[in-house]
């Protein structure tokens, strides 16, 4: 037997940040008098909310606290949204002030990052018996087969 080497791959599991997204809302409704409201909440820190919106005639964006206080408003027909709001439940607000039944875009996420364990593969070095074949040797002898007397005689 002899000692022989392969390579496997071994699985280990590492942890590294990862960035995460949750889509809120991503459509194309109608414009209605009270505005198209999408309530979410907020449970990871360092979140962000980001998105845009696009109305037919003025109107604004409006993120509501659950105490009813708006923490973020952006005025006019279109807009991009990237901010970090603290962890909590929230409202946003989508309000078009003059033309309704009308198609309006609104999309929002939400972004954040955290520790995910991942899988990594690397190669290992491992051993094994194999068997070997060997050569078997055999002595082999001749023989001669004399008379006893005869080497003594012939001294």
């Amino acid at each position: 037997m002899r000692q022989e080497s392969y390579v496997v791959s071994a699985p280990y599991v590492s942890k590294e940040l990862a960035e995460k997204t949750e889509t809120l809302y991503d459509g194309t409704p109608y414009s209605v008098p009270h505005g198209i409201r999408v309530p979410f909440s907020i449970t990871k820190p360092d979140t962000k909310l980001l998105g845009s919106f696009e109305l037919p005639a003025s109107g604004g964006f409006y993120i509501y606290a659950s105490a009813g206080r708006i923490v973020y408003e952006q005025l006019g027909e279109r807009g991009n949204i990237d901010i970090s709001l603290p962890k909590g439940e929230y409202e946003a607000l989508l309000r078009e002030r003059v033309m309704w039944n009308e198609p309006v875009n609104l999309r929002l996420t939400l972004k954040w990052t955290e520790l995910e364990e991942v899988t990594k593969y690397r190669d290992v070095t491992k051993y094994r018996q194999v068997p070997v074949q060997v050569e078997k040797q055999r002595t082999v002898t001749e023989t001669e087969e004399v008379p006893f007397w005869e080497p003594i005689l012939e001294k």
